[in-house]
């Protein structure tokens, strides 16, 4: 079976799902589709009518909530705090966390004890965690369908305790994501490889053309070669100053495209008359720019 799991993005927050492929004859948590909550509720009913554990059953429209609980969750959601919250029952999907006036819901693959043993073939023992109270942290908000997903593994998503998550993640298990962090020096190093790998590349192409003894495309390399240093390096000098220099003709990616195209339709000499003229262009373009923004600042004192 398989199960996907969505955050919906809140004022620019990262959306992430999860793929994960089940194997075995466990049951595991029914997909998130449109009945995927009432699914939730009605097996609670059932469940707390059988007397299969003694949680409470969901007899009234009160207990899915009053306008002050979700204004409560969703300062929870906003500020993306923690909260800690105790489990009163559990159906074949997950558990079920009071959350002032109102159930949330916890599925299998978001409690830490959990997210392996829900993979086996023996049922996880759920009425265990009934009286516990469990960190939690909301990754789906959803007043109008009464849906108030909370999640223990991303509660784990602090310095220090990222090895949880990581501990659930099974092989073929596939998160897909936004990176939401870059430190500075991770930013940087990614700059300098990109410098070294474009260098690269062009003194490759000067090999190529000095020992063919291709004098015109000798000096087109050496041109392009210096035009790309100096397209990175004036916008590494104009954003020194506090200049947003992203402009230009011929940045990186575009260079890189006609690269790749020329080597593969053997028209490498076409692509060096082409760019030797607009990189250095582009160079010239950075300069400027970058003196007209300074220029209407004025001088500092």
């Amino acid at each position: 079976m398989l199960t996907t799991i969505q955050r919906v993005p809140y004022k620019g927050e990262a959306s992430v799902s999860t793929d994960m492929a089940r194997d075995g004859a466990g049951e595991s948590p029914p997909p998130p589709d449109e009945g995927w909550w009432q699914s939730v509720l009605d097996d609670e009913r059932q469940r707390s009518a059988e007397e299969i554990h003694p949680s409470p059953s969901l007899k009234s429209p009160e207990d899915l909530g009053s306008p002050a609980d979700w204004q409560w969750a969703r300062k929870l959601y906003e500020a993306d705090e923690l909260v800690d919250l105790p489990v009163v029952g559990y159906n074949r999907g997950g558990l079920l966390v009071q959350a002032q006036g109102m159930r949330g819901f916890v599925p299998l693959s978001h409690v830490l004890e959990l997210c392996q043993e829900s993979r086996f073939a023996h049922p996880p023992n759920l009425e265990s965690f009934v009286g516990r109270t469990l960190r939690l942290r909301v990754i789906e908000f959803d007043p109008p369908r009464g849906r108030l997903v909370l999640s223990e593994r991303a509660a784990q998503a602090a310095p220090g305790r990222r090895w949880e998550l990581l501990r659930c993640l099974q092989p073929g298990e596939r998160v897909v994501g936004v990176v939401t962090n870059l430190t500075p020096f991770g930013a940087f190093l990614d700059s300098v490889m990109d410098r070294y790998s474009d260098l690269t590349v062009l003194l490759g192409i000067l090999y190529f053309y000095i020992q063919l003894d291709r004098t015109p495309e000798v000096f087109l390399a050496m041109a392009t070669l210096v035009g790309s240093t100096m397209v990175s390096y004036t916008r590494a000098r104009a954003e020194g100053v506090g200049v947003q220099c992203a402009v230009g003709l011929m940045e990186r990616g575009e260079r890189v495209l006609i690269l790749i195209v020329a080597s593969l339709a053997d028209l490498l000499s076409l692509a060096l008359w082409v760019l030797a003229p607009l990189i250095n262009w582009t160079a010239l373009q950075r300069i400027y720019h970058t003196w007209r923004v300074t220029n209407r600042r004025g001088p500092r004192l």
